[in-house]
């Protein structure tokens, strides 16, 4: 982050501050928490995903298997 995009980050803050009367910690935590709650969805949510099916694939697998021997 270059000095702009930090000073661009602060006046936002101080905007959301000024227009709904906040104190600094509301301010910037309404400001972060749109981009925390994306970060979330889209890093922690497949990740969690991804661990559920690894865990349950050999199971999956297992009921599969005993499917197919079980055809004639």
């Amino acid at each position: 982050m270059d000095y702009f995009s930090i000073i661009v980050v602060v006046m936002e803050i101080m905007a959301v501050k000024g227009v709904n009367k906040f104190s600094w910690g509301k301010a910037i935590g309404s400001f972060f928490l749109p981009t925390l709650t994306v970060l979330c969805i889209c890093v922690v949510l497949p990740i969690g995903v991804i661990a559920a099916m690894r865990l349950l694939g050999p199971q999956v697998g297992d009921t599969f298997s005993a499917i197919n021997s079980s055809l004639p």
